[in-house]
């Protein structure tokens, strides 16, 4: 190899470096402006949740209807789902992430001997788990905590009665036309998050209102340990939320059936955690009004404890 050779690997050395960076950055970019959302990441196309039994009644037919008749604008995303506004403002639209509820790609390319079968396997299993208790929290939330949930209309199946299309602007504006009858969607009430209604509340100075908040939120708990139903999220700040005095569990693709939950001995610790939510939030964003808020928090949970009670035990 000459000196003229040996002068040239420094060069493509550094172009590569540098065409690494470049990629990973764009990526990077891509991901922040688009949130990652692609049509391939809302879709699967098998299994469809096959325990789904998807009905679409008159009155189902009537609030499609006119869902389809409105754009719907990219609003955020969850965990588990991407969410788009109607433009009258009434409804969202959420489409589940697949992306993190199917096997990864390179996952189905792997050989069925030895070691690679074993891991392929586990790998698929796994995800079909998580696939199933995901939708298991909606049909679950849709027929027995509907209300409060904020859930009009679950389509966890395929159709062909619908018969309609919908048109969804993703966050940097690109349309796209979703065929209701082939994809998976909810449809929920709009709703104010519970972290955004506590901060409206305390910029206001209105400690009267944050309190309230925080006991229809407690309410909200202790209605659903007594259907025995558990929520293994805690995000009671990001996940809950209100339609005026109303409470809404907004993400319920963790919620599940939980007979021991209507016993205080198993719903007390987890509603502890729910307060100690409330404890760091308020202590980290609001301190000037945190004694006065979590001393009315304590009050609540003494009631329902039946006993006296501090957060800071």
């Amino acid at each position: 190899m000459n000196n003229r050779t040996h002068a040239r690997w420094p060069k493509r050395l550094l172009c590569l470096a540098l065409a690494i960076v470049f990629v990973f950055f764009s990526a990077r970019v891509y991901y922040r402006l688009t949130d990652d959302f692609r049509l391939v990441h809302i879709t699967h196309n098998l299994p469809f949740y096959l325990d789904a039994e998807t009905v679409v009644t008159a009155q189902d037919k009537e609030l499609l209807d006119k869902i389809s008749k409105q754009p719907f604008t990219y609003i955020g995303k969850g965990a588990q789902s991407y969410a788009f506004l109607s433009e009258d403002g009434e409804h969202v639209l959420k489409f589940f992430k697949f992306k993190h509820l199917k096997p990864h790609w390179l996952v189905q390319y792997l050989p069925n001997i030895g070691p690679f079968k074993e891991v392929k396997e586990k790998s698929i299993a796994r995800k079909k788990r998580q696939f199933h208790s995901v939708f298991d929290g909606y049909q679950l939330a849709y027929n027995r905590h509907r209300k409060e949930s904020g859930l009009l209309y679950i389509h966890l199946s395929s159709t062909n009665e619908i018969g309609q299309s919908v048109e969804l602007f993703d966050k940097i504006g690109r349309r796209h036309i979703l065929d209701m009858d082939a994809n998976i969607f909810v449809v929920q009430e709009r709703v104010v998050v519970n972290r955004h209604a506590m901060k409206e509340a305390l910029n206001n100075g209105d400690l009267a209102l944050a309190k309230l908040r925080i006991h229809q939120i407690v309410n909200h708990y202790l209605a659903e340990y007594d259907k025995g139903i558990y929520d293994r999220d805690h995000g009671v700040l990001h996940n809950m939320g209100f339609i005026g005095d109303r409470t809404i569990r907004l993400d319920v693709g963790k919620l599940s059936r939980a007979p021991r939950m209507k016993e205080q001995v198993h719903w007390e610790p987890d509603l502890k955690i729910v307060a100690l939510k409330y404890h760091h939030w308020m202590k980290d964003k609001y301190p000037e009004y945190y004694d006065e808020v979590i001393s009315s928090l304590e009050q609540e949970l003494a009631k329902a404890f039946g006993k006296p009670y501090q957060i800071s035990e």
